[in-house]
């Protein structure tokens, strides 16, 4: 579950940077055109803490799910 969700972060992100007319991704790539470094390294930042936070919350559910069954998890 860990993997999709990364997996997915990253198909969003790079699909709405080549194709959707919104969006983080078009966002990030319309600064890159308008060489905004600034806005284009906030918003890829602010894509990076939310993976991780949602990464980090997918490890715990695992560790309390594999708690539950009985498994140890590092």
């Amino acid at each position: 579950m860990k993997l999709a969700v990364s997996y997915g972060f990253i198909a969003v992100i790079a699909s709405e940077f080549i194709l959707a007319p919104a969006g983080l991704g078009r966002q990030i790539a319309d600064a890159y055109a308008d060489f905004d470094n600034r806005r284009m390294y906030a918003l890829m930042l602010l894509i990076l803490i939310i993976a991780t936070v949602v990464n980090t919350v997918l490890h715990a559910f695992d560790l309390r799910w594999a708690e539950r069954r009985g498994r140890k998890i590092s």
